[in-house]
């Protein structure tokens, strides 16, 4: 899909990208420490989560043997796409038998380790996502 772009004032550019809107706004110089802070920060927050992240893996390969990962093209800045993994809480392929729709309270496709982790996780831990390319 080709991108089309409109100035709205001279920092600040918006693009029809398909029926998406993307706005672009101009990064303002960070501080000299932000970078190697988030750095040491989300190493840290890794290595703590990593023994949950295993367990949660390790619960959704066991429930149905099924992929452990749900991936999902997104659409990062300037209009890139890239490729979103999370964690899978819903049954296998949902999306491709059940088409897509949002998830509901009691939803059949959420599967038992879904019920249990999506509260937890989502709330009390960093949800760490894998993206490859964008940002």
């Amino acid at each position: 899909m080709k991108a089309r772009a409109n100035q709205i004032n001279s920092s600040v550019q918006v693009e029809r990208i398909g029926q998406m809107i993307s706005m672009n706004v101009p990064r303002t110089r960070e501080p000299l420490l932000k970078r190697p802070l988030d750095v040491v920060l989300s190493t840290v927050m890794i290595i703590f989560s990593a023994p949950f992240s295993l367990l949660i893996a390790l619960a959704i390969k066991l429930e149905d043997g099924g992929p452990i990962f749900y991936q999902q093209e997104r659409w990062g800045r300037g209009g890139t796409c890239f490729r979103a993994y999370k964690y899978r809480t819903m049954v296998a392929h949902s999306d491709k038998v059940f088409g897509i729709k949002q998830a509901s309270e009691n939803d059949a496709r959420i599967t038992r380790v879904g019920k249990f982790s999506v509260p937890w996780v989502s709330m009390s831990f960093p949800r760490f996502s894998i993206y490859s390319g964008g940002r």
